[in-house]
């Protein structure tokens, strides 16, 4: 896979639905929370939702997730997980909202039948259905970084607020006459459960023009992820109602040229902000197909072919590169550094035949898509750290746009870089970028206007809310 792709590719949109946690034993959570807030930094890190700046911080935060993986997996035995638990400094009770901190065994759910933990106007809401989104909620917090030893009441409050919400909702789509499905609901599941599976095995295919690459992404997909055409289409009825009822909720919202020009206005003071202090959040923007309507200074355009090892050359050469950090015979590493270059001659010799063949007359973009490049459009500075040094320098050393780079040789790889122009610093017009934000501002007031329908909902449910049905002190 090119360098690009790796650092570009990503799921747009839901492919499948991620697996609800299936009974973790609370005293797991309870570590979980405990390492998160004694690691606060370093897992707050990992929870980031950037790109990491370099790949030496991208493979240290891996190191760290596979550290705490290991460390997960040796929890599996209740010995095991009991000698660490009585080496954990206990917690105080927070006292959030009439529950006490979760901490350890000072709460445990209910292990007799199940409890009503909230009740409204159609339903209720079990203690065992809630313990899992709960506990997931309490993980999902502890893992990014946050302190929830005070929140604890705060959280599960908001999940059972949550889950009446959608029960409501479920109940308002009966209401509407948008469930059960009919068969123009069963033909347009199929469609988009076939689309987001098509989507999904793209995205895992190494070279999506390969029906073998393909294949072998499909075999993937359902031996190590259990993805199959028939999981996503479950998921799609699942979801589908949904759907419908957002539809049917914001089906005449109108976007006003004011809501534009606020929108705009807002994320030109957001990212003017942030992109003058931090250009990676400006690239990262770019990479993730977010509006920027704010360009700092000192960038410019380019395009490039990458030629990269496999995966078996990839690692040998790693090793290779260790070992030269450490090595200290001169015969060893000059015979290291022989093997290394090697590695590389195939990609030199492949960008040389490419560089001949432009040099030629031959089109770059033609080229490129001829090698398997996406390409894609970068922008560059001097400041850039989302791209190995060497393509970086090597793009601003580039006089002219149209001018070619020789072979730019990597960590990771060879390139050929091509100038496309300078990027003019400041807004962009609005006008340039209408177009995205009218998109973009119809579905902001449509969430919105979909949420404050439920939230009336919920105020019109007389619910009542039990949430020392969900623990018990010891």
């Amino acid at each position: 896979m090119h360098a690009e792709e790796t650092q570009k590719k990503k799921i747009k949109g839901k492919h499948h639905r991620a697996p609800q946690p299936q009974g973790v034993p609370f005293s797991l959570v309870a570590l979980m929370v405990v390492l998160a807030l004694l690691c606060g930094c370093a897992l707050g890190y990992m929870g980031g939702t950037r790109l990491s700046r370099t790949a030496k911080d991208l493979k240290q935060a891996q190191q760290r997730i596979e550290e705490y993986d290991l460390l997960l997996a040796q929890l599996s035995t209740d010995e095991s997980e009991n000698e660490i638990l009585a080496d954990l400094p206990s917690q105080e009770p927070a006292g959030d909202e009439g529950l006490a901190a979760l901490s350890g065994e000072e709460m445990t759910t209910l292990a007799g039948e199940p409890q009503v933990v909230a009740q409204f106007d159609g339903g209720t809401i079990l203690s065992d259905e809630a313990a899992q989104r709960y506990e997931a909620a309490l993980a999902d917090s502890a893992f990014s970084g946050e302190d929830v030893s005070n929140r604890t009441g705060e959280i599960l409050t908001q999940v059972l607020h949550d889950m009446v919400g959608e029960k409501l909702a479920y109940l308002k789509a009966q209401e509407m006459g948008l469930l059960p499905y009919d068969e123009a609901d069963q033909r347009a599941m199929d469609a988009q459960a076939q689309s987001e599976f098509d989507d999904t095995v793209k995205f895992y295919a190494e070279d999506a023009s390969s029906e073998a690459a393909l294949q072998a992404a499909r075999q993937y997909l359902e031996q190590e992820e259990g993805i199959t055409l028939e999981t996503v289409r479950d998921d799609v009825e699942q979801d589908y109602w949904q759907t419908k009822l957002f539809n049917r909720v914001t089906e005449n919202l109108d976007v006003s040229a004011d809501d534009i020009t606020a929108l705009y206005n807002q994320l030109l003071t957001e990212q003017q902000a942030e992109f003058e202090a931090d250009t990676d959040a400006f690239e990262t923007a770019l990479l993730g197909g977010e509006t920027v309507v704010y360009y700092p200074a000192g960038y410019r355009t380019v395009k490039w072919i990458s030629f990269e090892m496999d995966e078996t050359a990839a690692q040998r050469a790693e090793e290779i590169r260790a070992q030269l950090e450490t090595e200290t015979d001169e015969e060893t590493r000059t015979t290291l550094q022989q093997e290394l270059d090697g590695l590389y001659g195939a990609l030199q010799s492949e960008a040389e035949d490419a560089l001949g063949t432009i040099s030629g007359g031959g089109d770059f973009d033609q080229v490129a898509a001829s090698l398997g490049s996406d390409g894609a459009t970068y922008y560059v500075s001097e400041k850039t750290t989302l791209w190995p040094p060497e393509v970086v320098q090597a793009a601003m050393a580039l006089a002219n746009p149209g001018d070619i780079s020789q072979a730019v040789v990597t960590e990771d790889g060879v390139y050929i870089v091509r100038f496309i122009a300078n990027v003019e610093a400041g807004a962009v017009p609005l006008s340039n970028v209408s177009t995205r934000l009218t998109t973009q501002t119809r579905e902001q007031k449509a969430q919105q206007a979909y949420d404050d329908q439920v939230e009336t909902w919920i105020s019109e449910a007389n619910v009542t809310y039990f949430p020392e049905n969900m623990t018990e002190a010891n």
